[in-house]
């Protein structure tokens, strides 16, 4: 049976760094009547920006865990965040970069990211699938429902444009990018007692017991399963908490079935509705 996909949902959000001087002519016109881009020019905003405001670079990268079938062990993988590909566009110049829903079904939802280049007059688009059904470390199969459900689309429209962005731009720029934001972000602060490995990732710790609610006997085995050492551990945590608050993943994911209860209905995995490879078929 053919299931009918919902039409398109408008663009729902838009960034410009474009000032339109004259409405007569177009985004393209205007980028091209402008001074040729300078790298080096670009580079040197984006760095006194994040040089003046090093809190800033905290939420600009992720660090998410990944299982490796093979060890089973967890290998985090880093990236530059959805706030960081913004700072990194605001200092490109004349663009722009939207995202929305494409097709909603009752198991997923396809959302697409939009990246305009008004200087190249190019356009890049990105898209992330959204599915209703979320399975947790231990196997436990979730139907999201209510806020919990809507804010993983809003995360998936955020990451949807943040792709697009990043393809955008030149890998130089966000290869500097992303290790400037984690040196900073891993940085001393201004003021703050320097602490040992193992007191960090206590603190840590007690920060996602309290802010997720899950034991401190998931947080230990989490821990544990990490084939990193102590230093390694503490990075790694800082991007986990940056990731957890921009939506890169849930706690669920992370740490198990116990975090964030309320978030869907526990679904057994033989009711699943598995996604079909053809939107719109079953």
């Amino acid at each position: 049976m053919e299931e009918r996909p919902k039409e398109a949902q408008p663009v729902q959000s838009r960034e410009s760094s474009l000032v339109v001087a004259d409405s007569n002519k177009t985004a393209w016109e205007i980028a091209q009547s402008s001074l040729p881009r300078d790298p080096k020019r670009i580079w040197d905003e984006i760095k006194s920006e994040l040089e003046f405001a090093p809190e800033a670079a905290d939420n600009c990268w992720y660090s998410i865990p990944y299982k490796n079938n093979k060890t089973g062990k967890i290998e985090p993988v880093e990236g530059i965040g959805t706030h960081g590909s913004q700072t990194i566009v605001r200092a490109w110049g004349h663009n722009a970069s939207g995202g929305g829903i494409r097709e909603e079904f009752s198991d997923r939802v396809i959302c697409r990211g939009i990246f305009y280049d008004h200087m190249k007059n190019t356009q890049v688009y990105r898209e992330v699938i959204v599915h209703r059904f979320q399975q947790s470390e231990k196997g436990t199969t979730y139907r999201l429902v209510g806020k919990h459900w809507d804010n993983a689309i809003q995360s998936g429209i955020s990451k949807a444009k943040r792709n697009a962005q990043l393809e955008g731009l030149p890998e130089f720029l966000k290869d500097r990018f992303f290790d400037l934001v984690k040196k900073l972000a891993n940085a001393p602060k201004q003021g703050q007692q320097k602490l040992t490995a193992p007191v960090e990732i206590q603190k840590a710790g007690e920060f996602f017991i309290k802010k997720y609610k899950i034991s401190k006997e998931m947080f230990d085995r989490y821990i544990s399963e990490l084939d990193q050492d102590e230093s390694e551990i503490v990075v790694h945590l800082r991007g986990l908490r940056a990731a957890l608050y921009n939506g890169e993943t849930t706690a669920i994911v992370v740490f198990g079935d116990r975090a964030e209860e309320g978030v869907g209905t526990i679904q057994p995995p033989q009711e699943k509705e598995a996604p079909s490879e053809t939107p719109g078929k079953s």
